[in-house]
Protein backbone atom coordinates (compact mmCIF):
# COMPACT_ATOMS: atom_id res chain seq x y z
CA UNK A 1 0.00 0.00 0.00
CA UNK A 2 1.10 3.37 -0.28
CA UNK A 3 2.19 5.26 3.40
CA UNK A 4 5.93 5.58 3.40
CA UNK A 5 7.55 8.11 1.94
CA UNK A 6 11.69 7.04 1.69
CA UNK A 7 14.57 9.97 1.38
CA UNK A 8 14.45 9.66 -2.71
CA UNK A 9 10.71 11.06 -1.95
CA UNK A 10 8.93 7.56 -3.42
CA UNK A 11 6.18 5.81 -1.74
CA UNK A 12 6.22 2.07 -1.20
CA UNK A 13 3.68 0.11 -3.13
CA UNK A 14 2.14 -3.40 -2.74
CA UNK A 15 5.27 -4.54 -4.99
CA UNK A 16 8.55 -4.25 -3.79
CA UNK A 17 10.04 -2.63 -6.76
CA UNK A 18 7.67 -0.88 -8.09
CA UNK A 19 7.62 2.92 -6.64
CA UNK A 20 4.82 5.69 -6.65
CA UNK A 21 6.52 8.96 -7.41
CA UNK A 22 4.06 11.41 -8.84
CA UNK A 23 6.70 14.28 -10.05
CA UNK A 24 8.58 12.36 -11.59
CA UNK A 25 6.12 12.25 -14.28
CA UNK A 26 6.10 16.05 -15.05
CA UNK A 27 10.08 15.52 -15.35
CA UNK A 28 9.66 12.94 -17.73
CA UNK A 29 6.78 14.50 -19.76
CA UNK A 30 9.11 17.81 -19.79
CA UNK A 31 12.39 15.44 -20.66
CA UNK A 32 10.22 14.20 -23.65
CA UNK A 33 9.61 17.48 -25.16
CA UNK A 34 12.90 18.69 -24.86
CA UNK A 35 14.45 15.56 -26.19
CA UNK A 36 12.03 14.67 -28.90
CA UNK A 37 11.09 17.96 -30.37
CA UNK A 38 7.99 18.46 -28.95
CA UNK A 39 5.82 15.79 -29.61
CA UNK A 40 2.37 14.95 -29.34
CA UNK A 41 2.40 12.65 -25.82
CA UNK A 42 -0.27 10.21 -24.69
CA UNK A 43 0.05 8.16 -21.33
CA UNK A 44 -0.66 4.94 -22.31
CA UNK A 45 -0.50 3.02 -18.70
CA UNK A 46 -0.83 4.28 -15.86
CA UNK A 47 -1.40 2.73 -12.18
CA UNK A 48 -0.68 1.09 -8.90
CA UNK A 49 -0.30 -1.90 -7.47
CA UNK A 50 -2.84 -2.50 -3.95
CA UNK A 51 -2.41 -5.97 -1.86
CA UNK A 52 -5.41 -8.61 -2.61
CA UNK A 53 -6.91 -7.60 0.73
CA UNK A 54 -8.25 -4.53 -0.96
CA UNK A 55 -11.52 -4.82 -2.44
CA UNK A 56 -13.42 -1.55 -3.04
CA UNK A 57 -11.92 0.95 -0.46
CA UNK A 58 -8.81 1.77 -1.91
CA UNK A 59 -7.76 5.42 -0.89
CA UNK A 60 -3.98 4.56 -1.85
CA UNK A 61 -5.05 4.53 -5.63
CA UNK A 62 -7.43 7.59 -5.19
CA UNK A 63 -4.23 9.42 -4.07
CA UNK A 64 -2.37 7.93 -7.15
CA UNK A 65 -4.22 8.90 -9.45
CA UNK A 66 -4.53 12.58 -7.94
CA UNK A 67 -1.14 13.18 -7.99
CA UNK A 68 -0.27 11.75 -10.93
CA UNK A 69 -3.09 13.37 -13.03
CA UNK A 70 -2.01 16.42 -11.08
CA UNK A 71 1.37 16.27 -12.70
CA UNK A 72 0.20 15.50 -16.06
CA UNK A 73 -1.86 18.55 -15.91
CA UNK A 74 1.05 20.88 -14.60
CA UNK A 75 3.09 19.94 -17.35
CA UNK A 76 0.47 20.41 -20.13
CA UNK A 77 -0.97 23.77 -17.99
CA UNK A 78 2.51 25.15 -17.24
CA UNK A 79 5.08 23.72 -19.08
CA UNK A 80 3.47 23.52 -22.53
CA UNK A 81 4.09 19.97 -22.96
CA UNK A 82 1.22 18.65 -25.57
CA UNK A 83 -0.06 15.85 -22.93
CA UNK A 84 -3.14 14.71 -25.59
CA UNK A 85 -4.41 11.34 -23.26
CA UNK A 86 -4.25 9.28 -19.77
CA UNK A 87 -4.85 5.69 -19.78
CA UNK A 88 -5.73 4.57 -16.15
CA UNK A 89 -4.27 0.56 -15.44
CA UNK A 90 -6.15 -1.05 -15.03
CA UNK A 91 -9.77 -1.82 -15.96
CA UNK A 92 -10.05 -4.73 -13.66
CA UNK A 93 -8.20 -6.52 -10.83
CA UNK A 94 -6.25 -9.16 -13.18
CA UNK A 95 -3.48 -11.98 -13.23
CA UNK A 96 -0.88 -9.79 -12.61
CA UNK A 97 2.02 -12.10 -14.18
CA UNK A 98 4.69 -13.55 -11.01
CA UNK A 99 2.37 -11.93 -8.72
CA UNK A 100 -0.66 -14.06 -9.67
CA UNK A 101 -3.55 -12.76 -7.68
CA UNK A 102 -1.65 -11.56 -4.73
CA UNK A 103 -2.07 -8.12 -6.11
CA UNK A 104 -4.19 -5.83 -8.04
CA UNK A 105 -4.24 -2.84 -10.05
CA UNK A 106 -7.84 -2.48 -11.01
CA UNK A 107 -10.35 0.18 -10.81
CA UNK A 108 -12.74 -2.72 -10.37
CA UNK A 109 -12.85 -5.46 -7.77
CA UNK A 110 -12.87 -9.13 -9.40
CA UNK A 111 -13.84 -11.85 -6.32
CA UNK A 112 -11.34 -14.60 -7.82
CA UNK A 113 -12.56 -16.71 -4.91
CA UNK A 114 -15.91 -16.76 -6.47
CA UNK A 115 -16.18 -18.49 -9.79
CA UNK A 116 -18.58 -16.18 -11.28
CA UNK A 117 -15.70 -13.26 -10.97
CA UNK A 118 -18.25 -10.74 -10.18
CA UNK A 119 -16.60 -7.06 -10.56
CA UNK A 120 -17.63 -4.58 -8.68
CA UNK A 121 -16.40 -0.98 -8.79
CA UNK A 122 -13.84 0.56 -6.56
CA UNK A 123 -13.99 4.07 -4.59
CA UNK A 124 -11.20 4.61 -7.24
CA UNK A 125 -13.66 4.24 -10.41
CA UNK A 126 -16.01 6.71 -8.70
CA UNK A 127 -12.80 9.16 -8.69
CA UNK A 128 -12.13 8.51 -12.28
CA UNK A 129 -15.21 9.01 -13.58
CA UNK A 130 -14.87 12.74 -11.78
CA UNK A 131 -11.99 13.25 -13.23
CA UNK A 132 -13.12 12.61 -16.91
CA UNK A 133 -16.64 14.24 -16.74
CA UNK A 134 -14.86 17.49 -15.63
CA UNK A 135 -11.54 17.10 -17.46
CA UNK A 136 -9.46 17.46 -14.86
CA UNK A 137 -9.46 19.07 -11.95
CA UNK A 138 -11.96 22.87 -10.66
CA UNK A 139 -9.52 25.57 -10.59
CA UNK A 140 -6.90 26.00 -7.62
CA UNK A 141 -8.23 28.05 -5.06
CA UNK A 142 -7.07 28.20 -1.17
CA UNK A 143 -5.31 25.02 -0.46
CA UNK A 144 -6.25 23.39 -3.20
CA UNK A 145 -3.30 21.77 -5.29
CA UNK A 146 -4.61 19.97 -8.15
CA UNK A 147 -4.58 22.26 -11.41
CA UNK A 148 -7.03 22.78 -13.73
CA UNK A 149 -8.01 21.12 -16.93
CA UNK A 150 -6.90 19.92 -20.21
CA UNK A 151 -8.47 20.45 -23.80
CA UNK A 152 -11.78 19.40 -24.50
CA UNK A 153 -10.69 16.38 -26.88
CA UNK A 154 -8.48 14.84 -24.45
CA UNK A 155 -8.55 11.18 -24.51
CA UNK A 156 -9.26 9.80 -21.33
CA UNK A 157 -9.03 5.74 -21.43
CA UNK A 158 -8.36 2.63 -19.27
CA UNK A 159 -7.39 -1.16 -20.20
CA UNK A 160 -6.88 -4.63 -20.24
CA UNK A 161 -4.49 -7.19 -21.30
CA UNK A 162 -5.68 -10.23 -23.01
CA UNK A 163 -3.80 -13.38 -20.92
CA UNK A 164 -4.41 -11.17 -17.93
CA UNK A 165 -8.50 -11.05 -17.83
CA UNK A 166 -9.22 -13.71 -20.58
CA UNK A 167 -9.76 -17.02 -19.38
CA UNK A 168 -11.57 -19.25 -21.50
CA UNK A 169 -8.88 -22.04 -20.97
CA UNK A 170 -8.52 -24.16 -23.98
CA UNK A 171 -12.14 -22.71 -25.27
CA UNK A 172 -13.35 -23.27 -28.75
CA UNK A 173 -10.39 -24.07 -30.47
CA UNK A 174 -7.86 -21.44 -28.55
CA UNK A 175 -4.00 -22.69 -28.68
CA UNK A 176 -1.44 -22.04 -26.04
CA UNK A 177 0.48 -19.08 -25.18
CA UNK A 178 4.16 -18.88 -24.03
CA UNK A 179 2.15 -17.85 -20.74
CA UNK A 180 -0.17 -20.35 -20.78
CA UNK A 181 2.71 -22.56 -20.70
CA UNK A 182 4.75 -21.01 -18.30
CA UNK A 183 2.41 -20.48 -15.65
CA UNK A 184 1.21 -24.08 -15.62
CA UNK A 185 4.90 -25.23 -14.86
CA UNK A 186 5.38 -25.60 -10.91
CA UNK A 187 6.89 -23.19 -8.89
CA UNK A 188 6.96 -20.27 -11.46
CA UNK A 189 4.07 -18.60 -10.03
CA UNK A 190 2.56 -16.78 -6.87
CA UNK A 191 0.78 -19.93 -5.02
CA UNK A 192 0.76 -21.95 -8.30
CA UNK A 193 -1.80 -19.38 -9.58
CA UNK A 194 -2.36 -19.53 -13.90
CA UNK A 195 -4.49 -17.59 -16.18
CA UNK A 196 -6.90 -20.20 -17.15
CA UNK A 197 -9.87 -18.50 -15.85
CA UNK A 198 -8.25 -14.96 -14.62
CA UNK A 199 -11.80 -12.46 -14.82
CA UNK A 200 -13.56 -14.68 -17.77
CA UNK A 201 -13.73 -11.88 -20.25
CA UNK A 202 -14.11 -14.62 -22.78
CA UNK A 203 -17.79 -14.96 -21.78
CA UNK A 204 -18.04 -12.08 -19.70
CA UNK A 205 -18.34 -8.94 -22.78
CA UNK A 206 -21.42 -7.51 -21.46
CA UNK A 207 -20.28 -6.91 -18.13
CA UNK A 208 -17.03 -5.48 -19.34
CA UNK A 209 -18.41 -3.17 -21.56
CA UNK A 210 -20.86 -2.03 -18.69
CA UNK A 211 -18.07 -0.90 -16.40
CA UNK A 212 -16.78 1.01 -19.70
CA UNK A 213 -19.99 2.74 -19.84
CA UNK A 214 -20.15 3.59 -16.88
CA UNK A 215 -16.82 5.35 -16.37
CA UNK A 216 -17.53 7.16 -19.16
CA UNK A 217 -14.25 6.28 -21.07
CA UNK A 218 -13.97 7.65 -24.51
CA UNK A 219 -10.72 4.94 -25.36
CA UNK A 220 -10.50 1.59 -24.34
CA UNK A 221 -7.25 -0.08 -25.04
CA UNK A 222 -6.93 -3.93 -25.03
CA UNK A 223 -4.83 -6.90 -26.47
CA UNK A 224 -5.31 -9.96 -28.94
CA UNK A 225 -5.02 -13.19 -27.60
CA UNK A 226 -3.30 -14.49 -30.49
CA UNK A 227 -3.32 -18.35 -29.75
CA UNK A 228 -6.82 -17.68 -29.92
CA UNK A 229 -7.40 -16.51 -33.27
CA UNK A 230 -3.95 -18.71 -34.66
CA UNK A 231 -3.76 -21.18 -32.49
CA UNK A 232 -1.11 -23.94 -34.00
CA UNK A 233 1.18 -20.19 -34.12
CA UNK A 234 0.72 -20.09 -38.16
CA UNK A 235 -1.50 -18.75 -40.46
CA UNK A 236 -2.59 -21.53 -42.00
CA UNK A 237 -5.54 -21.81 -39.93
CA UNK A 238 -7.47 -19.18 -38.52
CA UNK A 239 -9.72 -19.86 -35.51
CA UNK A 240 -13.47 -18.60 -36.61
CA UNK A 241 -14.50 -18.76 -32.86
CA UNK A 242 -11.73 -16.53 -31.61
CA UNK A 243 -12.31 -14.21 -34.09
CA UNK A 244 -15.40 -13.62 -33.60
CA UNK A 245 -15.25 -13.13 -30.15
CA UNK A 246 -13.13 -9.84 -30.78
CA UNK A 247 -15.35 -8.78 -33.58
CA UNK A 248 -18.05 -9.05 -30.63
CA UNK A 249 -16.10 -7.02 -28.64
CA UNK A 250 -15.48 -4.38 -31.16
CA UNK A 251 -18.92 -4.13 -32.22
CA UNK A 252 -20.42 -3.80 -28.34
CA UNK A 253 -17.44 -1.57 -27.78
CA UNK A 254 -18.94 0.72 -30.86
CA UNK A 255 -22.06 0.90 -29.03
CA UNK A 256 -20.92 2.73 -26.18
CA UNK A 257 -18.98 5.36 -28.32
CA UNK A 258 -15.75 4.36 -27.15
CA UNK A 259 -12.50 4.07 -28.94
CA UNK A 260 -9.77 1.21 -29.19
CA UNK A 261 -6.43 1.38 -29.69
Amino acid sequence: DLGRENADHSVDTAIEDLKAVPWGLRRLLNWIKEEYADPDIYITENGVATDSGTTVDDPDRIFFYKTYIDEALKAYSLDGVRVKGFMASSLMDSFEWLNGYRVGFGLHHVDFQNPSRPRTPKYSAHYYYQIIRDNGFPQPSGDNVLYGHFREDFAWSTSTAAFQIEGGWRADGKGLSIWDQFSHTPLRVGDDENGDIACDSYNKIPEDLAMLKILKVNHYRFSVSWPRILPDGTTSFINTAGLDYYHRLVDARHIINIDGK
